[in-house]
């Protein structure tokens, strides 16, 4: 079965995430005076549409996609991606390199910017996953939903989005551990649920996560 993908959201996204004829153009000028190839050139129309997609995210212009399971009533979906949840592993021994991250508070204002370096969550001996499934985010929460295990954190609960360079860590409560994710895209995610959570957290109420 055809799996959803960053890429295939992204392309279902309105024309304002692409590229323009202006873009086009010179890009195509640019080209021609440095004789780069067309695989070269469609990788910076795909890195202009990414900046395009994330310039319309910071907004709140949020994308529309077709959900692969059943949502609820008055629910809507604006990404899907393919995900692992992991588990952090206390491993006796030497001390490991820690595990740099970027960290976006829900109730903060401060932009989606990204200026430190981030730690790659794989391949590390202390990071376990341990379900493959698909991570959705809605208006009203984040959805893991994989083979052996369902992870939901609505809105209004999640407190922090620990940002890696190949995942994302989600704090829902001090009192229990964050849910850790290894997904395809970690920054466009992190900016699509940043920017709903922040939206929607003062109108939510109940139930944090379900697992």
């Amino acid at each position: 079965a055809h799996r959803p993908t960053t890429a295939s959201c992204a392309s279902r996204g309105s024309s304002a995430a692409r590229v323009t004829a202006e873009e086009d153009a010179t890009l195509r000028r640019l080209q021609e005076l440095l004789g780069l190839s067309q695989v070269d050139l469609r990788e910076d129309r795909q890195q202009l549409q990414r900046v395009h997609l994330l310039a319309r995210i910071e907004r709140g212009d949020l994308p529309r996609v077709n959900a692969p399971i059943e949502l609820e009533s008055g629910e809507v979906c604006h990404w899907v991606v393919q995900a692992r949840i992991a588990q952090k592993l206390t491993i006796p021994g030497p001390a490991r390199p820690a595990m740099r991250f970027v960290e976006f508070r829900v109730e903060d204002n401060t932009p989606f910017t990204i200026t430190d370096e981030r730690a790659a969550l794989r391949p590390r001996e202390d990071v376990l996953p341990h379900d493959l499934g698909m991570l959705l985010v809605t208006n009203r929460r984040v959805l893991f939903r994989g083979a052996r295990r369902t992870a939901v954190v609505q809105h209004n609960k999640l407190v922090s989005i620990r940002l890696f360079a190949d995942g994302l860590s989600l704090d829902a409560a001090p009192a229990s551990p964050p849910l850790l994710f290894l997904v395809d895209d970690a920054e466009l995610t992190a900016a699509v649920l940043l920017t709903e959570a922040r939206a929607r957290r003062p109108d939510l109420r109940g139930a944090g996560r379900t697992a």
